[in-house]
């Protein structure tokens, strides 16, 4: 059985600025060109941990991705201090408990 070569990910970030306009122009030229599409249509150049964090949220079955999305919506509209960590007791800490030596 004869292996694949291995794609290489194209460097966007090699691309200069005219270059880079003409790829986009042209991925929305072939994406937009298609009669009774019934989707809207964005596009985004994310750095390669970003790509991951969507690659393996689109590899989520559609009910733990609604599950997540509104976890993250929750999270997002929380004040900050409601998502401070609380202490597992429930009590305050001692005040100075974990300060270095001074």
């Amino acid at each position: 059985m004869a292996t694949q070569p291995k794609r290489r990910r194209p460097r966007f970030d090699r691309l200069s600025d005219a270059q880079l306009h003409a790829l986009l122009t042209h991925i929305r030229t072939v994406l937009l060109d298609r009669p009774n599409m019934d989707m809207d249509l964005s596009v985004y150049l994310l750095r390669a941990d970003e790509a991951r964090l969507v690659t393996l949220y689109q590899a989520l079955p559609p009910a733990t991705r609604e599950d997540e999305l509104a976890r993250i919506e929750r999270a997002l509209s929380t004040p900050a201090a409601a998502c401070a960590p609380r202490p597992l007791s429930g009590r305050a800490p001692l005040a100075g408990a974990f300060a270095p030596d001074a």
